[in-house]
């Protein structure tokens, strides 16, 4: 995992070391909270209260963004990082154009979905949602009886033979679909 903090990188290695690597440093996860939301609220003014009683004393816990930078940078992660980093595979500088768009070409092919297709994935998701979401189908229902029914009496013991109220009782019916 990686974390980021103000545009610095403060951690980046195992997420299973991620939350003793910041104990290290002076904070303490405690027991009633996610893993994940300590490291998102951590490095934040709110983390401040994560701080154990040691590390208030200690003039060395970081604060800011490049304190936490500074510390990334001189523990064992990033000397691990940094030793087994290999440049060759980056793809950079301009004789790398044909590597980019045969990479750029490989992933649209692999990746992308006819838009009828596509379409229709979202469609089923949209209606999946829309299901489960229990009480939004119920104010819906009762919305379109109560719309109806105000509707239908503008238009109760009118004549239906003329025209106008027949494009007029189609449109209203078209409302509610």
């Amino acid at each position: 995992v990686i974390l980021f903090h103000k545009g610095h990188i403060v951690y980046h290695g195992p997420v299973t070391e991620a939350v003793p690597y910041f104990e290290n440093l002076g904070f303490e996860c405690p027991d009633t909270m996610d893993k994940a939301d300590f490291l998102q609220q951590v490095m934040t003014d709110i983390g401040r209260r994560f701080l154990t009683p040691e590390a208030v004393a200690c003039p060395l816990t970081p604060c800011s963004a490049a304190e936490f930078a500074e510390a990334y940078k001189a523990s064992q992660h990033f000397q691990i990082d940094h030793a087994t980093f290999d440049p060759s595979g980056l793809i950079c500088g301009p004789s790398s154009k044909e590597t980019a768009s045969y990479l750029e070409k490989r992933y649209f092919e692999r990746f992308t979905n006819p838009w009828l297709h596509s379409l229709g994935l979202l469609l089923a998701r949209q209606m999946k949602l829309r299901i489960r979401n229990k009480p939004f189908l119920i104010a819906r229902v009762i919305q379109v009886v109560f719309m109806g029914i105000l509707s239908g009496t503008m238009f109760f013991q009118v004549d239906s033979e003329q025209y106008q109220v027949r494009y007029a009782l189609m449109f209203n019916a078209l409302l509610f679909l």
